[in-house]
Order: structure tokens, then sequence, then C-alpha cells
């Protein structure tokens, strides 16, 4: 009689090649302080023009860590099921993203890093905030819905406020030969720092991210895969967001409709 047992690990599930990102995370003080402004504060210029991209994405829960977003297949009309909306675990959500360039130090093993590029993804309350901002804030070019060159510094009040902060003070306004001529040095240290893509980070330090490739949608097989990791439906919180960075396929590229 012939076994069914068979030799190897067998298949495993098509899981998506995923791509990291940089998103802004803000820590929250100890339950009953407030934030410090002078410890607990980061300084972010904004470098994308124009609206932030627009799109639906759902966040799940794998491995014990929320930093992985999916770009919802089906709102974003790319295709006619999304297998993470069918799960029902973790809803997809309409959010905004824009570049900004982050100026608070901190170290590395390469030493004191003085500026790197960061996502700004938000929901809700916040991405209104950013409407009216663009509207009162301004930009180089009088653009009433563009907040290119517009510097914030960010505090987060408490953990129920958005991971991205929810106090956003305007600081200055930069025009892009500024930008330019005042991080020519950082541009410069980044670019010796030696590690894998330093000088083409470098060369974008003031640039957007290229959205399309940050956010390129899974296919339905992919995210079946996905589904599979996560198991049935009813072992997370539904519309829980965490984390500072982390893996993330997919998504139209589109303005947005406030």
């Amino acid at each position: 009689m012939a076994s069914f047992l068979k030799k190897g690990f067998g298949d495993k599930p098509n899981m998506p090649k995923v791509t990291f990102q940089s998103r802004l995370w803000m820590p929250a003080p100890p339950e009953g302080e407030k934030p410090d402004p002078k410890e607990d504060a980061n300084k972010v210029i904004v470098t994308h023009h124009g609206e932030p991209v627009g799109f639906h994405e759902h966040q799940v829960k794998l491995n014990g860590k929320w930093t992985n977003w999916f770009t919802c297949l089906l709102l974003n009309e790319i295709g006619d099921r999304c297998p993470l909306c069918e799960h029902g675990e973790y809803r997809a959500y309409w959010c905004g993203a824009m570049t900004v360039l982050n100026t608070t130090p901190f170290n590395t093993k390469n030493g004191e890093n003085r500026g790197r590029r960061q996502l700004v993804v938000a929901k809700n309350e916040m991405l209104g905030r950013f409407e009216l901002w663009a509207q009162e804030d301004g930009c180089e070019d009088n653009d009433p819905r563009d907040l290119f060159g517009v510097e914030y510094r960010i505090l987060r009040s408490s953990s129920d406020a958005a991971n991205i902060g929810d106090d956003w003070k305007k600081t200055k306004l930069w025009t892009r030969e500024k930008l330019d001529e005042h991080f020519a040095e950082i541009q410069d240290e980044i670019a010796g720092q030696g590690w894998d893509g330093c000088e083409e980070e470098a060369d974008n330090l003031l640039e957007p991210f290229n959205y399309e490739e940050l956010f390129a949608p899974c296919t339905v097989e992919e995210l079946e895969a996905v589904v599979t990791a996560l198991g049935p439906a009813g072992g997370a919180k539904k519309g829980r967001g965490r984390g500072k960075g982390g893996t993330s396929r997919g998504a139209k590229k589109k303005g947005i409709s406030y």
C-alpha cells in the first residue's frame, strides 16, 4: 500500500514580497503625563507637492506586529474582490499620504543622522486638519492646497491620540531654494554613510517617495496567503493601528476627496 506521506517541507503560501515603509510614528507620553516640547517633539518639513495621495488600506497584525499595510483591492477599484475584506477582521479605511523630511537628530551605527524621509499617513480628523492647514499655511507658490515647505513641531498628547501626533505647530516656511542650500551638507553626510542605497537616498532627500511603488497592490493570491497566515477572524481588535514603520503593499494613486 502506497503511503500518503511525502518528503519535503510542502508547498508554502505565496506570501507577498513587502516594501519597507518609514512611517512617522510618535511615542505617547506615560499615562497621566504631558509630552515635553523639548524632549518629545519631532520636527518635520513637508516635501510633498499638492494634495495628499488618497487610498483605502488595511492594517493587519502579523507575527505579533501591526506594521503591515495592504491596499484594499475592492474599495480602490483594483479588482472585484479583496480577501482581507472577506476575512472581516481588519476593515479598510480611507487615508492620505504625503512625504516629510524629519530633521529630528537620531543616532545610528554610522553616527548622528540629521535628516530622513518619512511617510505621514493620516486618517479621519488629522486628514481634515491637513486640508484646513493647506488653506491657511500656504506655500512658496501660494497654492491654497499645498503644504510644501511648511515646517511643523509635532507632539502626541496621549496613547489615544493619532500615532502621527495630534499637536502640529507651524514653525517656519521654507522655499525649495532655501531647502537645497540648507540641506546640501546633510545630503553629503548621508551619501557617505556607506549603507546600501545611501547615495540614492541622499539625492532624493528633498523629494517625495515613489507612492506607486510603495503602495503597489498585491494580487488576490498574495492576499489570500496573508489571510491564511492570519487564521480565523476574531483574534484582534478591529481598526487598531500601531507601528513606527513597516511593510506595505499596494495602492491606487488618487487625489483626496474631502
